[in-house]
């Protein structure tokens, strides 16, 4: 069973990249830098409020104990459907 958790980890090893990637043809060349740089900036605030986020649950979890030892996985999942919903109701022009 851990196997397969770490052939699904193997697989978003080049998520980052690609997803640069996939941009970068959506942008005129002389938008690259300005690009990039707001790819950074969203990537940094997503680590500067999420993390804390998730370990705030991960230890409330564990002090509650039983079925809430789940709940940094309840968190993740309300956190990445927060985040489809934004991709999902932005248009693109």
């Amino acid at each position: 069973m851990p196997l397969i958790g770490l052939v699904i980890i193997a697989l978003n090893g080049g998520m980052a990249g690609t997803i640069r990637s996939l941009l970068s043809m959506q942008v005129e060349p002389h938008h690259m830098g300005t690009l990039n740089s707001l790819v950074g900036v969203v990537e940094l605030l997503g680590v500067m409020i999420f993390a804390p986020a998730f370990y705030g649950s991960l230890r409330k979890g564990l002090e509650l104990g039983g079925g809430w030892i789940g709940l940094p996985f309840m968190s993740a999942a309300f956190m990445l459907s927060i985040s489809t919903g934004i991709v999902f109701f932005c248009s693109v022009r």
